[in-house]
């Protein structure tokens, strides 16, 4: 076997055995003996989705941003090798996708306003011009109020704030939509008396549309909630004729699905959020433990995403500030006073806690503290766990000292005599 079989550095080739059970030889055989799976190109499914995120990181890379460059592009990718056996025609895709990031707000014209307001999904008509003698891009508004784009092979394509945005949090288009809605939604009516409001703005939306609502529990969980947790469901359009709805199984016509169902899934979060164990929530929603502790995962990963998201764009400074530290948090669904400790390997919130309570509440009073101290004020804890600890601390403390460093020394980067100021600065 040629590469990586042998140890790295001692040589190019190694052996590679395999052992196996006699029962399972047949299966060896036939892993051994049958031919190599083909590798099929899938970037045209779902409406070119895969195409759609090349051709956006393309543009937003400077790589290409005219139509030419893009279905050039487009020429040395496995689905051009493949067009025939596929029935794919590239140009008319990279056409048909370029469309798509238009109405998906992702794409604008470079010689367009500087800053314009998000159009909704879809309220964009995109016509392809193959002359070259234009440079510009023509819009027109017809009496529909739907904004027609004509695009000459010249017009130079940028990334929109939405687009900018996006890719900055990591975010799919549409759910990119549908968050800059929710976010623009809760700007005149954001409810900030609790977490609640603000775990809904983060809750992931695959996660909310993979989990079905249990109406019994639901119409249980609305009823027992807190006057101020009640504002933000009304704000959400929860009302009691909703909820009665609920305990009867009547259709809900007022309130889209997807928010009764990632508001289902907040619920599930603000529990969590308040400290209560995994497994009295798969209880209590009915829904099983894995799903409920992957639920705590997904989120922290997707109030990080939105923080992003609400960076890029103006109007939404304020989130950025209120969103920011969620991520951390529900990575771990501790009181705050603990999230320095939960950093530690191998530091559970039981273990932070204890921690916590015998007094050592930062990072820097485990870092000082001896095995002994540790051993002795900590239930069940060995002297090779406090000594772990101990270390730990010390080299988390450690790279927080060496990036507040490099932070201090790239600012002095930017100061000429930044010697003298040091020494004006030791005076002070």
């Amino acid at each position: 076997m040629v590469g990586r079989a042998g140890r790295a550095g001692l040589g190019e080739i190694g052996d590679s055995i395999l052992i196996s059970q006699p029962q399972d030889l047949p299966k060896v055989r036939e892993l051994l003996m049958s031919p190599m799976n083909q590798a099929v190109s899938g970037m045209h499914m779902f409406e070119g989705k895969g195409l759609r995120h090349l051709l956006l990181s393309c543009i937003s890379l400077g790589i290409a941003n005219t139509r030419p460059q893009l279905q050039e592009v487009a020429k040395y990718t496995l689905l051009a090798v493949q067009n025939d056996r596929l029935e794919v025609n590239i140009k008319k895709l990279v056409d048909s996708v370029i469309k798509n990031l238009f109405k998906l707000g992702a794409l604008k014209e470079s010689c367009g306003k500087i800053k314009e307001k998000v159009d909704p999904l879809g309220n964009v008509s995109v016509k392809m011009d193959t002359s070259t003698m234009n440079d510009s891009v023509q819009e027109s508004t017809p009496s529909k109020m739907k904004k027609v784009v004509v695009l000459s092979n010249s017009s130079k394509l940028v990334v929109s704030e939405l687009g900018c945005a996006a890719i900055k949090g990591g975010l799919e288009l549409s759910r990119a939509h549908l968050l800059y809605e929710d976010l623009s939604d809760a700007q005149s009516c954001l409810v900030l008396q609790g977490h609640l409001h603000l775990l809904y703005l983060v809750t992931p939306y695959e996660t909310a549309d993979q989990i079905k609502p249990n109406m019994q529990v639901y119409y249980e969980v609305l009823t027992r909630l807190k006057p101020n947790e009640r504002k933000v469901a009304k704000t959400l359009g929860m009302t009691e004729s909703v909820t009665v709805k609920m305990l009867s199984n009547n259709p809900i016509k007022n309130v889209p699905e997807r928010v009764i169902n990632r508001f289902y899934v907040t619920l599930m979060l603000y529990d969590l959020w308040n400290e209560m164990p995994v497994f009295q929530v798969s209880e209590k929603y009915q829904i099983s433990r894995g799903i409920v502790q992957n639920l705590m995962t997904i989120s922290a990963t997707f109030a990080t995403n939105v923080v992003n998201f609400c960076e890029e764009l103006e109007e939404f400074w304020p989130y950025a500030y209120l969103l920011r530290g969620m991520g951390q948090r529900l990575s771990h669904c501790c009181v705050r006073e603990l999230l320095p400790l939960m950093d530690l390997p191998a530091v559970k919130q039981s273990r932070a806690k204890q921690l916590y309570n015998a007094g050592y509440k930062t990072l820097q009073s485990i870092a000082k503290a001896s095995a002994a101290d540790l051993v002795e004020s900590i239930e069940f804890m060995s002297s090779r766990v406090a000594n772990q600890l101990i270390a730990a601390s010390k080299m988390l403390l450690l790279e927080k000292v060496e990036n507040l460093r490099e932070e201090a020394q790239d600012v002095l980067d930017g100061v000429e005599n930044h010697d003298t100021l040091a020494n004006q600065t030791k005076r002070l």
